[in-house]
């Protein structure tokens, strides 16, 4: 599949897709990598786009700006509920390298997530030069192994049972992944507060299929409220209103991989978190 058979049948790609431009802010050193020459190989081997999502900057050229794209086998099978993908991040203005990723999207929910896990590979980066496409074929074969691998676990956190202590313990370190006020200094006691109160909102059910005492559960319904936003901003330094739905391809990245790194260490710990600050 070309890129014009793509664009007829995915018309919402995005101008960093379509017509790529290097940004005139970039140094002469900076080597111009175009995410195409990677997705049309990859379509080419096989693969599925699912998502592509990119940054909407109000001042720089929308062509080289941010985008992540998210793609997975034309042959993907459910793995315990869940469908291995990769996650790939790039931009054309120096913003980050060539950035590739381990996830998976939950069959019930369609959440996507993104994994990470200390004994496994499940991030790899690359310079932006062109050479790098058959080293980020054979990158892309490896991360999607880990992905099963990961997914292969989700039946060992389901037989993790949790208390209420123990959900509230997860909740409240998930809470302190949320951004801190400019004021943080000043309003540290009561933003403590408000802490606990996202937590508690952040295990709030949306689906009865989550419902459920055990980590994979917990974690599930945790990741929902993190990524779908409508929590209360009642905060000291805030405005009352509601969260937004997390957009940002970088805060995107940030909460799911850390939110999975807390599930990591609570399958260690049966069920309580330590580690995380």
């Amino acid at each position: 599949m070309n890129m014009l058979t793509l664009q007829n049948t995915h018309p919402s790609l995005p101008p960093s897709l379509v017509d790529p431009r290097r940004a005139d802010t970039v140094s002469a050193k900076y080597g111009f990598f175009d995410t195409r020459a990677v997705l049309e190989t990859m379509l080419m081997e096989g693969w599925v786009l699912k998502k592509c999502v990119a940054a909407r900057p109000r001042t720089k050229d929308p062509r080289s700006a941010k985008h992540m794209i998210v793609l997975q086998r034309a042959n993907a099978a459910l793995i315990n509920g869940v469908t291995p993908q990769l996650l790939l991040i790039n931009s054309h203005d120096g913003a980050c390298t060539f950035q590739m990723y381990a996830a998976m999207e939950v069959f019930v929910c369609a959440n996507g997530l993104i994994v990470t896990d200390g004994e496994l590979t499940s991030r790899v980066k690359f310079r932006h030069l062109m050479k790098n496409v058959p080293e980020i074929m054979a990158a892309a074969a490896a991360t999607i192994e880990v992905a099963n691998t990961i997914a292969d676990r989700i039946p060992k956190l389901a037989e993790i049972t949790m208390t209420r202590q123990m959900m509230e313990n997860y909740a409240y370190k998930a809470a302190k992944l949320l951004p801190t006020p400019k004021n943080y200094d000043d309003v540290m006691p009561t933003f403590i507060t408000s802490r606990l109160r996202d937590s508690r909102e952040l295990l709030t059910i949306h689906r009865e299929a989550d419902r459920g005492a055990n980590l994979w559960s917990v974690f599930n319904v945790v990741q929902e409220n993190l990524m779908r936003g409508k929590m209360n901003t009642a905060h000291i330094g805030r405005r009352r209103g509601v969260t937004r739905a997390v957009t940002n391809i970088q805060k995107n990245v940030d909460l799911n991989t850390g939110l999975w790194n807390l599930t990591l260490d609570a399958e260690k710990n049966d069920g309580y978190v330590f580690n995380a600050s």
